[in-house]
């Protein structure tokens, strides 16, 4: 019979073994010792495909906030809790297990060492200052919008890490989550939100962000969006905030840098769009599908020939995030559409592969994007590329041309 080891396990991917830490150590198991690994990100993927079986049971629904429970998934859990109370707001076990309390026929939710009305407690929590505050397994999410938006959104940020380990886990080596939870932060409307106004998206629309953290003072890494009307049912962009998140905390040695400089950052912004292209499914039930290319951005590439593939790998952090400029409308596209061209195009072979190596060997040892390891990593200059690469858009382009 086999050992069971319990502990947090670090590192998943790496090709010597499985490294795990017992206390306060590290320790690597061989491959060959290991039959089965159950991790909390094991057990999230395993509660979303049994939620999915039957998505609008409200019994199944609290079996599986039950579920989650008894296998130590406690903020998932009361996460499940409290999206069965906003569809039965009378429901006793549900309101039993985030701690509320009835009184008079009402059910009380706490608020700041008082008790309040769920009603009473909407209105508390619409200003900023004092805020929702609802944990998942891997995420935590501050917002003052509505409790239905917020609970969704949080659905889709769990979702969306089990999405991200299953579809980059190998090709990164992706590290585990471990530490305090990834931090976003989601306004009710864009008014008051602290991004600033820039393209894509026109003059109306303020770009959501990722800021690393670290520097001198040693702040964390957070992301930021917020609704952008008062009916949106999902956060604007959400899913390209969390990719920058997730990218720097599982696939760089810390979840903080410098925040003037951020490594590859062209891979970066290419990958969060990318990603953000690719989500498909309603409020709270996001999946991976199909990236969808943006036929605009794809022509305004094509149509700038000086701009090479070599030139847009080349872009640092100040290109994309250090201000407002005419430029971002084709710097953005173009990032994206190169990192759907190493991640989709069949041919030349071996760039995805490439691509995973190069953006774990930047970020993770904190090299910087030297050209020369990005050749290494494609198997080929750049250079070479750049004519493949605007086959392959116009190729994109040709089932939507013909359409029209």
């Amino acid at each position: 019979a086999g050992e069971s080891l319990r502990c947090r396990v670090l590192a998943l991917y790496e090709p010597d073994g499985l490294t795990v830490k017992v206390g306060k150590r590290g320790r690597q198991l061989p491959l060959a010792d290991v039959a089965a690994v159950d991790t909390v990100r094991t057990r999230t993927r395993e509660f979303f495909g049994l939620l999915d079986r039957l998505p609008g049971n409200l019994k199944h629904r609290w079996f599986m906030a039950q579920w989650a429970a008894d296998r130590e998934l406690h903020d998932l859990a009361r996460l499940t809790a409290l999206d069965v109370v906003l569809r039965a707001p009378d429901h006793e076990g549900a309101h039993t297990l985030l701690g509320h309390r009835r009184r008079r026929g009402e059910w009380l939710w706490p608020c700041d060492g008082e008790w309040k009305t769920f009603a009473a407690l909407q209105a508390v929590r619409a200003d900023w200052q004092h805020g929702w505050c609802i944990a998942g397994e891997c995420f935590q999410v501050q917002s003052n919008a509505e409790l239905r938006r917020v609970v969704d959104a949080l659905w889709d940020l769990e979702r969306f890490h089990v999405v991200w380990f299953d579809r980059f886990g190998g090709l990164m080596q992706l590290h585990e989550v471990l530490g305090p939870k990834l931090e976003v932060r989601i306004w009710r409307d864009a008014a008051r939100f602290p991004g600033q106004r820039t393209v894509p998206g026109g003059d109306t629309e303020k770009n959501p962000f990722f800021f690393p953290g670290g520097g001198v003072d040693g702040m964390p890494a957070v992301s930021s969006t917020y609704f952008g009307t008062a009916d949106a049912a999902r956060p604007t962009r959400l899913f390209e905030a969390a990719t920058s998140h997730l990218l720097h905390a599982t696939v760089a040695d810390r979840a903080n840098y410098n925040s003037g400089y951020r490594p590859a950052a062209w891979g970066e912004l290419g990958l969060a769009r990318y990603l953000e292209r690719s989500m498909v499914g309603p409020p709270g039930a996001a999946a991976l599908g199909a990236w969808r290319i943006e036929p605009e951005g794809a022509r305004l590439v094509l149509a700038h020939p000086e701009r090479d593939l070599p030139h847009v790998s080349r872009y640092d952090s100040k290109k994309y995030w250090g201000g407002v400029s005419d430029d971002n409308v084709f710097e953005w596209a173009a990032a994206e559409l190169a990192v759907a061209f190493v991640l989709e195009a069949p041919t030349p072979a071996g760039l995805r592969t490439g691509f995973g190596g190069y953006m774990r060997e930047v970020l993770r040892q904190v090299k910087g994007t030297s050209s020369s390891a990005l050749d290494r990593h494609l198997g080929r200059p750049i250079e070479q590329l750049d004519g493949p690469w605007r086959a392959w858009l116009g190729e994109q382009l040709q089932p939507r041309a013909s359409g029209q």
